[in-house]
């Protein structure tokens, strides 16, 4: 549960600065689009390393 907080909180702050500098909506959602994928990869790998040891 703290790992979903932490990462609310990230997201939000993300949002926050992009909407600070005047970056249009679409690219929050690729972006969040992007992070979201790339942890889905770090946990696979890290899952299938474990499984090795």
């Amino acid at each position: 549960i703290l790992g979903t907080i932490v990462g609310a909180l990230m997201l939000r702050s993300i949002r926050n600065g992009i909407v600070l500098i005047g970056v249009p909506g679409l690219a929050y959602n690729i972006f969040v689009g992007v992070i979201i994928l790339a942890m889905l990869i770090l946990h696979a790998l890290l899952q299938k390393n474990a499984a090795r040891n």
